[in-house]
């Protein structure tokens, strides 16, 4: 009789794993779950475990590939489809760590940024706490470098040599006063309100404190600012419709003018040029006939009306002072 061990045969094979990322390059659990048949995590952990996965170091480790299919850089990064990187380093903290130690002059945390493609303010924090990294303030920002003292103050004269030669932009305190006579220059052209609003805006921006410094800033006071900040807060906003002097549709009613000014004061109907005048008068009289042949004297506005009897009383004595005339010519 046999009495050796039985071996269960295996449920779950890691092939299945495999097959799936080698088709489809990066995959989710959810994704691996589904190709090796099983719901549990820990089940898949295991297999990838034995498989060397590596996880991706962007979408808080969401994705997972195989180090046969990275194709790192020389920097030791992948990137799928532009949007999920991978590194030969595994984690974000251990490709931080390895990159500011590797430097020759450290890194700013905008330019790990850029190189990472994620944000780094958090981790680079914790690294700072364990002491697996140091930095020291370089033109008014902090260098991120190597924990070993010499190795950063290496570093250190190397980033501000090359910042001296001017081979790096400027940092954020060179542009500082600059920024400040714009914001102030923008200011200006603002209205009551809307620089009301804006200083309580930048306030929001500082934290505590804020309403002094902007108003140090722009030379407004502490409290209108504040106003400013609770009207943003609240959404208590008038929106004003603030128009130029003259602006806007004309009114429904003309002002009345004097019958008794001058003739040529009609043409005042006209905004052209003063040398315009004449030709405008003609034009008017001729518009004011058709009216009247139209409607009467009701078919002019009251201060053309006015004109148009006074027009019609002149030609009415015109005419019978020729009829007189005519009647004593021999």
């Amino acid at each position: 009789m046999y009495h050796g061990v039985i071996m269960r045969p295996e449920q779950y094979a890691a092939a299945a794993l495999t097959g799936r990322l080698r088709t489809q390059k990066v995959a989710t659990l959810q994704e691996l779950q589904s190709a090796l048949g099983c719901q549990g995590e820990s089940t898949v952990f295991r297999k990838l475990k034995a498989l060397s996965y590596l996880s991706s170091y962007s979408h808080a480790g969401k994705y997972y590939t195989l180090p046969e299919i990275a194709q790192f850089d020389d920097r030791g990064l992948w990137s799928w489809k532009k949007t999920i990187h991978f590194s030969q380093q595994r984690t974000l903290k251990r490709t931080i760590e390895h990159w500011v130690a590797a430097s020759p002059s450290g890194y700013f945390e905008p330019e790990l940024e850029r190189g990472l493609q994620v944000t780094v303010r958090g981790t680079v924090l914790r690294l700072l706490h364990e002491g697996r990294i140091d930095r020291e303030k370089v033109a008014g920002r902090y260098l991120y470098g190597s924990s070993d003292p010499a190795t950063r103050l290496r570093q250190t004269t190397t980033r501000q040599n090359a910042l001296q030669a001017g081979h790096e932009p400027p940092g954020p305190e060179v542009l500082h006063h600059e920024m400040k006579a714009a914001i102030v220059l923008f200011f200006s052209q603002l209205n009551e309100q809307q620089r009301r609003l804006y200083a309580g805006l930048e306030s929001l921006k500082l934290g505590r404190g804020g309403d002094q410094k902007i108003a140090d800033l722009l030379g407004v006071d502490p409290h209108t600012i504040a106003k400013g900040r609770e009207a943003l807060l609240k959404r208590d906003i008038a929106i004003e419709r603030i128009r130029r002097a003259g602006g806007g549709r004309p009114p429904l009613e003309k002002k009345h003018r004097n019958p008794q000014i001058d003739r040529a004061g009609h043409g005042l109907r006209h905004r052209g040029r003063p040398d315009d005048r004449p030709q405008v008068d003609a034009q008017n009289d001729r518009e004011d006939q058709r009216a009247i042949e139209c409607r009467g004297d009701r078919g002019l506005p009251p201060d053309r009306r006015a004109f148009a009897q006074e027009d019609g009383l002149r030609a009415a004595r015109q005419s019978q002072e020729k009829d007189h005339r005519l009647e004593r010519a021999p």
